[in-house]
């Protein structure tokens, strides 16, 4: 496998939609002179795994979850070719290469229109529904990867 780093740029300069910046703590604990830093983030975006235990506390959390679940073969459904605010249908999934996404692979789905949650009278993204991501779980997949500020 090859690791491809997806994360977008993050730095103190920049204030996000929340207003403050980027800080980065560092303190120690006395006992053991370890360390550890408090790091105030201005985004929600950034490559993170969302663990099955964001859908239930039953579920498991990032320990739990074995490391082979994050690693596969990606396979990319470019959805540029959507308008803006467009609720995303199988059909457009099968246009994007559906057919393609074998089971055990990732998906990963992208589109061109940004937006956020925080300004949604310029929010533009593509609007993902429970039947698009159900024809990916039918299609047996490990995961999605997908870019939060072009899909919601």
């Amino acid at each position: 496998f090859r690791i491809i780093e997806l994360s977008s740029v993050v730095s103190p300069h920049d204030t996000g939609h929340t207003g403050h910046k980027l800080t980065m703590k560092r303190g120690s604990f006395p006992f053991d002179d370890s360390f550890y830093h408090i790091m105030q983030v201005h985004s929600h975006l950034g490559t993170h795994v969302e663990v099955p235990r964001n859908a239930g506390l039953e579920l498991p959390d990032a320990v739990d979850t074995p490391i082979g679940a994050f690693i596969g073969m990606l396979q990319l459904l470019n959805l540029e070719f959507l308008p803006e605010n467009h609720e995303l249908t199988v059909a457009d999934l099968e246009r994007a290469g559906l057919d393609k996404v074998k089971p055990g692979d990732i998906a990963g789905i992208f589109a061109r229109h940004k937006g956020g949650y925080h300004d949604p009278a310029n929010d533009k993204r593509v609007r993902l529904n429970v039947e698009t991501m159900q024809a990916l779980v039918d299609r047996g997949i490990r995961a999605v990867l997908m870019d939060n500020s072009t899909l919601s």
